[in-house]
């Protein structure tokens, strides 16, 4: 039984380095290092994962370092920008003057869709953004990770939006709507006088959107370093995934089967513009990394039980 609209449950991206992607994420965004771990399908690929204090699902984001690949390709078919949230237009204004402090590119403080956005790409390329929470959002159900040179009141919440460049944006809203359940709220004129469609779950505990961005022009995305691999949705328990894959079952619609991560379990399946969409559940079975290491190599490595076995042969392989 599907019972409840999801959040956005993770984002995850391809970085070349996993001691660039940590620098950027933990000590410039100032994001925690929940679990640093493996791909669990190519054990010679570490997976970072980064997120709020508790790593909760809806703040979390995902790092594959994929190193001696090429750079991604700019184009449709793809995972256009994921963008976070703050608290108040002062901290777009705070996060503009650290990102400059860091040479970090960046776009300066636009309008978008009646709101401030400030857009930036990480080391890799990786396209970015800051916005502000809405404002019926309650600042109890977010949880900052505190660090030494981050005003609390400027931290980032939590994932805002993802933005999909896409050619067929009514086909990605129908799977929106009738799987996931979620609702158009506006439609309008984005940059490059590009048609948006722009859903939301309507949440006020953690209220995200899914922007699709009409693009019939450009080719197809070439996945690479800077890319966005996938979007995760959260199912709000087992029996909710299971759910999902009877719908997607009665729909024709191919998928992985239901996997277990042990961290969560979850299925993946491409939607009607071929962007790899994963369900994973929301509850999150692993314990918080609470130390914190100024380098990523002192962190220990969190393998899931059907892996322990090969704990020697995976950690000499990632050197």
């Amino acid at each position: 039984m599907i019972d409840m609209r999801p959040l956005i449950h993770h984002v995850s991206v391809i970085n070349s380095d996993m001691k660039k992607s940590f620098e950027f994420y933990k000590h410039i965004l100032g994001m925690k290092l929940v679990i640093k771990t493996v791909n669990q399908d190519d054990r010679e690929m570490y997976h970072l994962f980064f997120g709020n204090a508790k790593g909760s699902a809806g703040s979390e984001f995902t790092v594959f370092e994929m190193s001696g690949i090429p750079n991604r390709k700019f184009g449709n078919n793809s995972i256009d920008r994921t963008i976070f949230k703050v608290n108040t237009e002062e901290s777009l204004d705070y996060w503009q003057k650290r990102l400059e402090d860091f040479d970090i590119c960046h776009y300066g403080i636009e309008e978008y869709n009646n709101k401030k956005l400030l857009r930036f790409e990480d080391y890799d390329g990786t396209p970015l953004g800051l916005t502000i929470k809405n404002k019926d959002e309650l600042a109890h159900n977010f949880h900052p990770n505190k660090t030494a040179d981050i005003p609390i009141e400027h931290s980032i919440l939590a994932i805002d939006s993802v933005h999909l460049r896409i050619p067929f944006p009514k086909a990605s809203q129908k799977i929106l709507k009738d799987l996931l359940k979620w609702k158009t709220c506006t439609k309008m004129i984005g940059f490059n006088k590009a048609e948006t469609i722009i859903l939301s779950n309507e949440s006020t505990d953690l209220y995200q959107e899914v922007h699709l961005i009409h693009d019939n022009s450009a080719v197809p995305e070439t996945m690479g370093i800077g890319g966005t691999h996938h979007v995760a949705f959260s199912a709000e328990s087992y029996g909710t995934l299971m759910g999902y894959e009877e719908w997607l079952i009665n729909y024709n619609m191919m998928s992985s089967g239901i996997k277990d991560r042990e961290i969560f379990k979850s299925l993946y399946f491409r939607e009607a513009n071929r962007i790899l969409f994963e369900i994973a559940t929301e509850e999150m079975n692993h314990d918080i990394l609470e130390n914190d290491f100024a380098d990523v190599d002192e962190y220990p490595l969190y393998l899931p039980v059907f892996l322990e076995k090969d704990r020697e042969k995976i950690e000499y392989n990632l050197k």
